[in-house]
C-alpha cells in the first residue's frame, strides 16, 4: 500500500458507510485490505446502505469473486475406498490416520453400496457433529489438478456450468485424524457416480499419464503365500518406472508360527483322541458280545 493510498483513507467520512474486501491477518485482531474485485477499486462509498443492493450489475464481478469463495469454502476431497480397514495408512502400527470415533468403511460398505462416509476430526468438531448423523454430498467437475479446489481459470470462469451429481446423503460412521484431514471425507467407491470415478493424470515425463502409486494396495488371501507373490510379480513391476513392491510388516510371520503350533497341537491331539474313542468304542463292543455269549451259555 503506498502513502497515496494511506492519505486517502484518513480522508474517510467519520460515520460514513464503506465497501471494503478484506481478509484475516496471521496477526492477532489484524486484517489485509483488498481490492473489491480483481483490478477493482479499495473501497467505495455507501451513501445509503439500506439501499445496497449485491445484484446490482455494478457488483457482479466482486458477486463471483464472493460464490467462487464461498464454493471453495465449502468443497471438499472425496476420497473413495473398497475397504479402509486394509489401507495401509489406516494401520495401527503405521501411525498415519487415527480412528477417533466410531468404524472404518468395510467391504460390505462397498459390496452392499452403502451410504456412509468417515470425516476428519476438524470438520466433525466445526460442524458440531456426530455420528449417524447425515451429511448432503454433491460431486462436480473440476480441472484443478488438487480435488477440492477450483483453481484453474477455466475453474474460476465455468465452474457454474460445470456437471453436478444429484445430492446424496451420507451417514457419518466414523471419524479420524491426520495432518490434512479437515478437507478429506471418505466414501464406499460403489456410492459415487460413475463419472466422477476418474483421478488426476498430469502427464509423466514420457507423456503418458502419472499414476498414483498411494491409489493402490492390495491384500494377500493367505500371507504364507508372500514369496510366491514377490517371485512372480516383482520383475513385471519392477519394468514400470516409479513402482515397487513393498508389504507392510503385520507381524505375519509371528502368528503363522503360533497359528502352526495351534494348528499341529489340533491334530495331535484329534489323533490321539480318536484312537482312545475307538479303542473305547471297541472295547465297549467286546463287552457287549462277551456278555451275549456268556447269557447263551448259561
Amino acid at each position: 500500500m503506498n502513502d497515496m493510498i494511506i492519505d486517502e483513507l484518513y480522508g474517510l467520512e467519520i460515520g460514513g458507510n464503506y465497501l471494503f474486501r478484506y481478509k484475516p491477518s496471521v496477526y492477532e485482531d489484524s486484517y489485509l485490505i483488498k481490492p473489491l474485485y480483481d483490478g477493482g477499486p479499495l473501497y467505495e462509498k455507501i451513501n445509503n446502505i439500506d439501499e445496497f443492493n449485491l445484484d446490482d450489475p455494478k457488483w457482479q464481478k466482486m458477486k463471483d469473486d464472493m460464490e467462487l469463495l464461498d464454493i471453495n469454502t465449502r468443497s471438499f476431497n472425496i476420497n473413495t475406498s473398497k475397504n479402509m480397514e486394509s489401507h495401509p495408512y489406516t494401520q495401527e502400527y503405521i501411525g498415519a490416520y487415527t480412528l477417533i470415533d466410531g468404524r472404518w468403511i468395510n467391504y460390505d460398505d462397498y459390496k452392499n453400496s452403502n451410504k456412509v462416509c468417515v470425516v476428519g476430526r476438524h470438520l466433525f468438531k466445526t460442524r458440531n457433529l456426530n455420528l449417524g448423523d447425515k451429511i448432503p454430498i454433491q460431486y462436480m467437475e473440476t480441472e484443478s489438478e488438487f480435488p477440492g479446489y477450483l483453481m484453474t481459470e477455466k475453474d474460476r470462469k465455468e465452474w457454474k456450468n460445470y456437471h453436478k451429481s444429484d445430492v446424496i446423503e451420507y451417514e457419518i460412521v466414523g471419524v479420524y485424524d491426520e495432518f490434512n484431514s479437515g478437507r478429506d471425507i471418505y466414501v464406499p467407491t460403489s456410492t459415487v457416480p460413475e463419472e466422477f470415478l476418474k483421478f488426476p493424470e498430469p502427464p509423466s515425463e514420457d507423456g503418458m499419464p502419472y499414476l498414483w502409486t498411494q491409489l493402490f494396495h492390495f491384500v494377500l488371501k493367505n500371507p504364507t503365500e508372500q514369496s510366491q507373490f514377490i517371485e512372480k510379480y516383482s520383475d513385471p513391476i519392477r519394468k514400470n518406472p516409479g513402482f515397487e513392491l513393498q508389504f507392510v510388516d503385520n507381524n505375519a510371520e509371528t502368528f503363522w508360527i503360533s497359528a502352526n503350533q495351534v494348528s499341529n497341537n489340533l491334530i495331535i491331539n484329534t489323533v490321539v483322541y480318536g484312537l482312545l474313542l475307538l479303542f473305547a468304542m471297541i472295547f465297549s463292543i467286546y463287552i457287549c458280545i462277551w456278555k451275549s455269549i456268556r447269557i447263551v451259555m448259561l
